[in-house]
């Protein structure tokens, strides 16, 4: 699991120059984090929600997606911690305050009223 998190840490981490990253590399990172309740991967998800900047990275992937990397990153955190409870809930309702994605709002209010019911 550490080698997870450590993956995840590096793509946040400031890079002169985008690096490489094989997209199912990291989602599959990202499903690790997400799928462990330990107060690492909790850090590593709260991390990624509060990174205020460009994801500097160039995705290697077969297919566009809708979202940027950072914001598929920021949509897998809030449904995990939304699943977790607890404090973290209120992180969600600060990403949600601040964000500037209509997409990520969105999705952070469902996994609250989720959450609710």
């Amino acid at each position: 699991m550490a080698a997870e998190h450590d993956f995840i840490n590096s793509l946040l981490a400031p890079h002169v120059t985008p690096k490489p990253v094989d997209w199912r590399r990291a989602t599959t990172a990202m499903d690790g984090v997400a799928g462990t309740q330990s107060e690492a991967s909790r850090e590593v998800l709260l991390k990624i929600l509060r990174f205020d900047g460009d994801l500097q990275v160039r995705v290697i992937a077969n297919h566009p997606h809708l979202l940027t990397p950072l914001e598929s990153l920021q949509a897998q955190a809030l449904q995990a911690l939304a699943a977790w409870g607890g404090e973290s809930c209120a992180a969600i309702e600060e990403f949600a305050e601040r964000t500037e994605s209509e997409t990520l709002e969105v999705i952070a209010s469902s996994c609250l009223i989720r959450r609710r019911r």
